[in-house]
């Protein structure tokens, strides 16, 4: 599943408090199996997502502070996504070739029960 999210800068508050805030400019088709419902146009805090709101929000950070892709793997924490495990890899855009101002994501969802079948086969050592 593919997104591209844009970041809406400065939003309520005094400077010292502002925050960003992310939404999906463009997302595939496959979000709505997870959603239930087009999640193009919408912004990160508006997903039924919970707690991992402020997860995301830290990750989408950090990708525009550092400018640097970012990797990991979380739950979905949606009604229909509580049983997978979601690879997600976030990739830092820019318009202009100066800022970053758009972040373009890929997610993979795998059946927790898949999960260990798929981490790396570790060495064994015979004596």
């Amino acid at each position: 599943m593919t997104t591209i999210m844009e970041r809406v800068e400065g939003v309520a508050g005094s400077a010292e408090t502002a925050s960003n805030r992310y939404r999906h400019r463009l997302a595939g088709t496959g979000y709505w199996s997870l959603y239930e419902r087009e999640i193009q146009g919408l912004h990160v805090d508006e997903l039924p997502i919970g707690c991992r709101v402020e997860y995301w929000h830290r990750v989408l950070d950090q990708v525009i502070d550092t400018r640097k892709p970012y990797v990991g793997v979380t739950r979905p924490n949606t009604p229909n996504g509580s049983h997978m495990a979601q690879f997600w890899v976030r990739l830092p855009l820019s318009d202009n070739g100066t800022d970053i101002n758009m972040i373009l994501g890929f997610d993979h969802l795998v059946k927790m029960s898949d999960v260990p079948a798929i981490q790396p086969i570790r060495e064994k050592v015979y004596a």
